[in-house]
């Protein structure tokens, strides 16, 4: 069986690699990205238009360092996807073992992860989501197995320098990276076996929460004058008051973690919109599937539990990403914490077996599904700008006129995606 699933497992990434003969598929967000990195490769820094923006510098490194080197097309920069796809599964399979999964279901978990429809979608797209991914996930492995193995002094302090180290490049390529610091102090707490003095001594316990009061405290307010601590204010504070906002907030997150759980985009399945009391009832018992996870660990806690809960929580009180990829750093540790809370009642329970089996067939199609869809857009050829640009957005009419040299109205071209497409989009 679990050679069977490793072979499944190894034919899904297969179909990811396929992938890489795409044309260059972009979004808003990858028109930045890429012009950042032409900025940088030609010398002039990471700016868009000359103004630095929100996005870490870390992506954008990549590709160009992908350009200086002349290598920057569709193909390198999907294969630059898979790579550290490949990397975040690796991470995965070691990860879901750490949650207490045989070596059988942290297989299934990575063959899962393969077939969400975020991970297929997210693949060939330039954006920064899949190689976060990897790289934190890295991180994350790599923190469990310094926690897990009693090494050597230097082994144990070089294991804890080089998952700081991936800890801070995490953070470089997406801002979020900061939920993976509370993950890296518990390991650092774990190890030096100060998380068991700290629950017998009440004094240690009493200047270790105001320490962390006080570390709070001045991290938010550093945070605060920030851009993204500015969004929060205006969020909270002025155009929807605290409450209207974060009840809006965890509604969308709930309907987000049952689109996630269900496997179903809501983009492409127009029917969820009608369903959404149903799939908001899928987020809210999967909500509580990983709450009953997490008591059930609560004293054996790792790493890669509080990362899970770091970023549930950042999700929770995060009122402007409403995007369901947002969901891709934590996907395999929902998917891992989810499949490990009804384990416990697999044998004992009919409901539970008819339950899984009944999700797991409609996520197993619905990751079929998306992974045919993405290969036609692969190949579509001479459609392209129909099939992925939507036939008359500025992005077709930008594929059109740099892709196929067709004729185009100049008034229905962005001017930033033609520069982007002249300089990565060529085979």
């Amino acid at each position: 069986m679990r050679l069977f699933l490793f072979v499944v497992a190894t034919l899904i990434f297969f179909a990811h690699s396929l992938q890489i003969l795409s044309p260059l598929r972009m979004t808003t967000d990858s028109v930045e990205y890429l012009l950042m990195a032409a900025s940088a490769a030609d010398g002039k820094g990471f700016v868009f238009h000359g103004q630095p923006t929100q996005h870490p510098p870390g992506y954008p490194a990549m590709i160009a360092l992908l350009d200086r080197i002349r290598i920057a097309r569709p193909w390198s920069l999907v294969g630059l996807n898979c790579a550290f796809l490949l990397v975040g599964l690796i991470a995965t399979y070691f990860i879901a073992q750490a949650f207490g999964l045989s070596a059988e279901c942290a297989l299934v978990i990575v063959a899962l992860t393969q077939l969400s429809f975020l991970i297929v979608r997210n693949t060939p797209l330039i954006l920064s989501d899949i190689p976060f991914f990897g790289v934190s996930l890295a991180s994350l492995a790599l923190m469990i197995r310094v926690e897990s193995r009693h090494a050597e002094k230097w082994k144990t302090i070089g294991g804890l320098i080089l998952a700081a180290l991936l800890v801070a490049a995490s953070s470089m390529i997406r801002s979020i990276g900061v939920t993976l610091i509370p993950a890296l102090i518990w390991c650092l707490l774990r190890v030096s076996g100060f998380d068991s003095r700290l629950l017998k001594n009440k004094r240690m316990l009493a200047v270790t929460l105001g320490s962390v009061v006080v570390v709070g405290t001045s991290s938010l307010a550093w945070f605060f004058h920030t851009r993204y601590g500015a969004m929060f204010v205006d969020s909270y504070l002025w155009l929807g008051g605290i409450v209207r906002t974060l009840s809006n907030t965890v509604v969308l997150r709930l309907m987000e973690l049952g689109v996630v759980v269900l496997n179903v985009p809501p983009s492409k399945v127009p029917v969820i919109q009608h369903v959404r009391w149903m799939v908001g009832l899928v987020g809210l018992t999967s909500l509580m599937l990983l709450a009953a996870f997490v008591y059930r660990r609560r004293k054996s806690l790792n790493s890669a539990d509080v990362y899970m809960l770091a970023c549930l929580l950042g999700l929770l009180l995060t009122p402007w990403a409403q995007d369901s990829r947002y969901w891709i750093p934590a996907l395999p540790l929902v998917l891992a914490a989810i499949l490990g809370q009804l384990m416990l009642q697999w044998k004992s329970s009919r409901l539970v077996r008819l339950v899984v089996r009944s999700v797991g067939t409609l996520y197993l199609g619905m990751g079929l599904a998306a992974f045919a869809y993405s290969t036609y857009v692969t190949f579509s050829g001479s459609k392209f700008p129909d099939v992925y640009g939507g036939g008359t957005s500025s992005f077709a009419q930008a594929y059109r006129l740099v892709l196929f040299g067709q004729n185009v109205p100049s008034d229905h071209v962005d001017p930033d995606v033609v520069l982007a497409l002249r300089r990565y989009a060529q085979p």
